[in-house]
């Protein structure tokens, strides 16, 4: 499928404290998304994941390192950075994307923007001190 670049973000620079709530982008122009890393300094051991969940609903914890990375769906499937980052700074640069044609509409995508989901179920469980979050798949 065609995409169509829609907006860039960045260099976008987390300091120690941040956290990023899990969600889902906007299904009109973040339909795709890639996280670049771009530089980072002071992070422990296995990086500043982005947890994100699959398709099945399961959820993986992505580190990216600079120079690496990530292409992912961002419109459908649930991500975030919900533990606190601890090192000196993290910076990012973030594309996105939406399919040239209209026809992925009809193309058995979720129509998040209608309220439709998907056919996995997943709940977001917020931490007692507002700054932790963890999927969980639901039956």
């Amino acid at each position: 499928m065609r995409l169509l670049g829609t907006s860039v973000y960045g260099i976008r620079r987390y300091k120690a404290g941040s956290w990023l709530a899990t969600h889902l982008d906007r299904i009109d122009t973040h339909v795709i998304s890639v996280i670049i890393n771009v530089a980072q300094a002071g992070v422990k051991a296995g990086g500043w994941p982005l947890v994100i969940a699959d398709h099945q609903g399961e959820a993986h914890r992505v580190s990216l390192r600079p120079g690496e990375m990530l292409l992912y769906e961002s419109a459908k499937l649930p991500h975030g950075r919900p533990e606190t980052f601890t090192g000196e700074y993290f910076d990012n640069i973030f594309v996105h994307f939406k399919p040239r044609s209209k026809a992925w509409w009809r193309s058995g995508g979720v129509r998040w923007d209608t309220g439709e989901t998907p056919a996995w179920r997943l709940q977001i469980h917020q931490g007692t001190e507002g700054d932790q979050q963890r999927i969980v798949k639901t039956k």
